[in-house]
């Protein structure tokens, strides 16, 4: 009798165990399923409409994994006084993760190694040395490199080269790298110079001095085509750049632009928040380099680069 009761106590006691268990399982997915994470995303300055395709990334996994977004663009274009700010600001806020599109990598290293804070961050289209944070970047040298190769692929070897720089960035150094240590193998005579108004771009189509314009940038892309299309229109001056939006792929169509190195800023911004997900959630996530492709008017119809053209539509 005594035997029957201590079987009957034993296997009351792992019952309760057991419940105890399965409901502290459901408690904690219950909690993780309707717990609503809040990601602030930090850009490096620039119009609105620059950030398009990765906003529609970011919006994409918003709502496939119920986060809230704190889309955050700077007020002036690429003011990384005013970046630090931001980050620092938001790394004191009660914020999950921080995904930010560094001006200078340095500057950020260091704000982010003195933040007392543990705040996971995600690092996009650049890329951060020796600092525990997940990054998606470019290849900002083979960017620049495949640049270079376009131009050669066009029969170019023995022309005047203009490559127009706004802001002397880190990610825009990198691309310069990579198209200096492309295009050094012709005779092309490159030159790099500094623009900070459509005045001087406009001067440099009415001096006609070189054969094809280059920049790093894809609203400096956009100026030049601009000024191109409206003031110069006839100029035998090719343009090739990079990045893309709806202005610059019509711009390729009509023959004002020549060419331009795109990289999928849609999956980027995807990508940067599924990164801050599960740093939040301590699972594991190793970086990802989002690939670049040359569009021309040759292949800027082919399936694989409508996909990445007009992400939105897929």
């Amino acid at each position: 009798m005594k035997k029957r009761k201590k079987r009957i106590l034993v296997f009351t006691f792992s019952l309760a165990v057991i419940s105890l268990i399965i409901f502290i399982n459901e408690a904690v997915l219950l909690k993780e399923k309707n717990e609503i994470f809040n990601i602030s995303v930090i850009t490096k300055g620039g119009k609105i409409n620059s950030f398009s395709r990765l906003k529609s990334g970011i919006d994409g996994a918003k709502k496939e994994m119920g986060v809230n977004i704190n889309f955050i663009n700077l007020e002036g274009k690429e003011n990384k006084e005013e970046q630090i700010k931001v980050l620092r600001e938001e790394l004191n806020k009660e914020v999950d993760a921080i995904l930010i599109q560094p001006i200078e990598y340095n500057y950020i290293k260091e704000e982010i190694d003195k933040s007392k804070k543990k705040t996971p961050i995600v690092v996009l289209e650049t890329k951060v040395e020796d600092s525990k944070v997940i990054n998606i970047p470019y290849d900002n040298y083979k960017i620049g490199y495949k640049l270079a190769d376009e131009i050669m692929s066009r029969g170019h070897f023995k022309k005047n080269i203009l490559v127009l720089i706004e802001e002397d960035v880190d990610y825009i150094k990198k691309r310069k790298e990579g198209f200096i240590e492309s295009i050094k193998l012709t005779n092309n005579m490159v030159q790099f110079l500094q623009v900070k108004r459509k005045e001087e771009v406009e001067r440099i189509f009415k001096e006609n001095k070189s054969d094809i314009i280059v920049t790093f940038d894809m609203e400096l892309l956009e100026e030049i085509a601009k000024i191109k299309e409206g003031l110069f229109k006839e100029s035998k001056i090719e343009v090739y750049g990079v990045g893309t939006n709806d202005y610059i792929i019509s711009a390729l169509e009509k023959g004002i632009i020549n060419g331009f190195s795109v990289q999928s800023e849609f999956n980027m911004g995807y990508l940067g928040v599924k990164a801050a997900v599960d740093l939040i959630k301590k699972n594991s996530f190793e970086d990802v380099v989002i690939d670049s492709r040359m569009i021309n008017c040759e292949n800027m119809y082919y399936d694989y680069n409508q996909k990445i053209l007009f992400p939105f539509v897929n």
